[in-house]
């Protein structure tokens, strides 16, 4: 899922290509976010090139 959402698929794009619900990528990103330590999409984008370098 994170892949999805660096790419910066819509929630409801992720669930269709995951077959879930758009409220199961909800949850799924709001945990993400908080395990993490981010509370942004841009937030996570920066995490996740900063872990990159």
């Amino acid at each position: 899922m994170l892949g999805f959402l660096i790419k910066g698929y819509t929630l409801n794009a992720i669930a269709d290509e995951l077959c879930l619900s758009p409220n199961t990528i909800k949850t799924y990103r709001t945990n993400l976010y908080r395990k993490l330590g981010v509370s942004s999409k841009q937030g996570l984008v920066d995490k996740f090139y900063d872990e990159q370098r």
